[in-house]
């Protein structure tokens, strides 16, 4: 997050990926500190498995590999899909939401309305970025 502060302002999505970074910092410290442990694990495995296409993507884009560029492009666009825009909300945040509040017996609801919040906002992030790759 420093480095992306000092050399990497004048990117034209500067504002959204500080966003997602601060959201991502805070989401771990909290699932941290709020002992959502599994749910914090869950949000870094999804988004690592569907960052794997991306980077593959990267590698080849200036290269003469465009055919390998695309099907890498085109695995990226289905990762994200499933991954960041139906698994993630459709069993992180719903298991966030409904049976988090079995464990905090009534305990530190202002985090909770926080944390579920920070997903939010990262899930909107996604919606925002998957339909700029198209």
């Amino acid at each position: 997050m420093v480095f992306q502060l000092l050399f990497e302002s004048d990117r034209p999505d500067f504002s959204e990926m500080l966003i997602h970074h601060m959201t991502a910092v805070f989401l771990l410290v909290f699932s941290f500190l709020m002992n959502f442990v599994r749910i914090g694990s869950l949000v870094l495995f999804i988004h690592d498995v569907s960052d794997l296409p991306t980077y593959l993507a990267k590698i080849f884009v200036d290269s003469p590999c465009s055919k390998t560029t695309f099907g890498f492009y085109l695995c990226m666009l289905a990762a994200w899909g499933y991954l960041r825009l139906y698994v993630f909300p459709a069993y992180v945040i719903k298991s966030a939401m409904f049976e988090s509040v079995e464990q905090l017996n009534g305990e530190d609801v202002v985090g909770w309305y926080f944390f579920n919040g920070l997903m939010g906002v990262l899930y909107l992030l996604h919606l925002y970025w998957y339909f700029m790759f198209l």
